[in-house]
């Protein structure tokens, strides 16, 4: 277990390293997963109606 958690860690590390506002978030479970679904096509849906 803790050879995944230092993996982990170390890739979060090397995408913070590129910069840009990139962030990975691991999902916890399948309703977080529908949760996320949901916000991003909301998200689509609004972008499309004002651009």
């Amino acid at each position: 277990m803790d050879k995944d958690i230092k993996s982990l860690i170390e890739g979060i590390e090397k995408l913070r390293e590129l910069g840009n506002g990139v962030l990975v978030v691991p999902l916890q479970n399948e309703n977080e997963l529908k949760k996320r679904v949901i916000a991003m096509q909301g998200y689509l849906k609004q972008r499309k109606n004002t651009g």
